[in-house]
């Protein structure tokens, strides 16, 4: 059993061995704390990237995400499925500036041994990583946002990026 800690790790380092979306984005958050920090009690359940610019052709850029995060947990017996990426705020909101928001990047694994099966099979053996009370991946991505104090790090050979407040 995977917890929700090491799918997130997992799936944050297969994004930045991505040569494509690597140079994008930049992590923040709980998952930021923990790896830069070394802050174990930072509990998260999601991955949260910023990016400085908006982010153009989104079917391109999460295709590269999905590819990345679908060739890392392979070699985990786990196929991606589910995988989908939605805007948020869905529409702008009269009190914010047109550019606030981001999007919201949804996937689930499966052991690989239910590749076969229905979709409904295989969502209904959607691995729930301890630690989580869902099948449910997330990982935000805000654009559009600062990131002026950026720091790198390099964790198991890959070059992150975070900036933490």
């Amino acid at each position: 059993m995977m917890t929700i800690t090491a799918v997130l790790d997992k799936s944050i380092l297969a994004i930045y061995r991505n040569s494509v979306v690597s140079r994008t984005l930049v992590l923040k958050g709980g998952s930021a704390i923990r790896l830069f920090e070394g802050d174990a009690s930072r509990m998260s359940i999601d991955a949260d990237f910023s990016a400085e610019d908006r982010i153009d052709d989104e079917k391109c850029f999460f295709d590269h995400i999905h590819k990345a995060i679908s060739q890392a947990f392979r070699n985990d017996g786990l196929d991606v499925i589910d995988f989908k990426h939605v805007r948020r705020p869905a529409k702008a909101k009269k009190a914010f500036p047109t550019t606030w928001g981001g999007w919201q990047c949804l996937f689930k694994l499966v052991p690989h041994e239910f590749h076969e099966r229905s979709m409904e099979t295989q969502r209904r053996n959607a691995l729930i990583p301890e630690g989580s009370n869902s099948s449910v991946i997330e990982i935000d991505v805000s654009d559009g946002e600062y990131c002026g104090s950026k720091r790198s790090k390099t964790v198991i050979g890959v070059k992150i990026q975070c900036y933490t407040t």
